[in-house]
C-alpha cells in the first residue's frame, strides 16, 4: 500500500508478479507496506518492500 491505497493485488503471484507499476506508471523509489494472505489458514504476513531504482 502507498498512503493507505492498494497499488497491487493478485490471486496468483506466480502467474502475475508485480512489476513495480501502479496504473501503468512506475512507482517512485520508496518503501511500501505489504500484506500477504496465504490459503493455508495462517495469519496474514506483513512487511515492508523497498523500490530502489
Amino acid at each position: 500500500t502507498r498512503w493507505g491505497k492498494l497499488v497491487y493485488r493478485s490471486r496468483n503471484i506466480s502467474a502475475d508478479p508485480w512489476d513495480g507499476r501502479f496504473n501503468g506508471r512506475l512507482m517512485p523509489t520508496d518503501s511500501y507496506h505489504y500484506i500477504l494472505y496465504l490459503n493455508d489458514g495462517s495469519r496474514p504476513r506483513t512487511g515492508i518492500i523497498s523500490i530502489i531504482r
